[in-house]
């Protein structure tokens, strides 16, 4: 009998989890909740904005992510 092995979720599914959950995060406090370096963060960031699934909205230290 096989046993399904959970693998862990890509880092841009954890980040749209976590946004839809706390949408005010910094990509810092992202990075430090993941277990993940800034730059990765930064890049995943980057990429969902370019698949329109992510935009942040608002003045750059009072603004929010919203998930699309």
């Amino acid at each position: 009998m096989k046993t399904r092995v959970e693998m862990p979720a890509k880092t841009p599914v954890q980040i749209l989890q976590l946004l839809q959950r706390q949408p005010e995060l910094s990509m810092s406090e992202i990075a430090a909740l993941l277990g993940k370096s800034t730059s990765t963060i930064e890049c995943a960031i980057a990429k969902l904005k370019q698949q329109h699934k992510l935009v942040f909205e608002g003045p750059k230290k009072a603004g929010r992510w919203r998930v699309l």
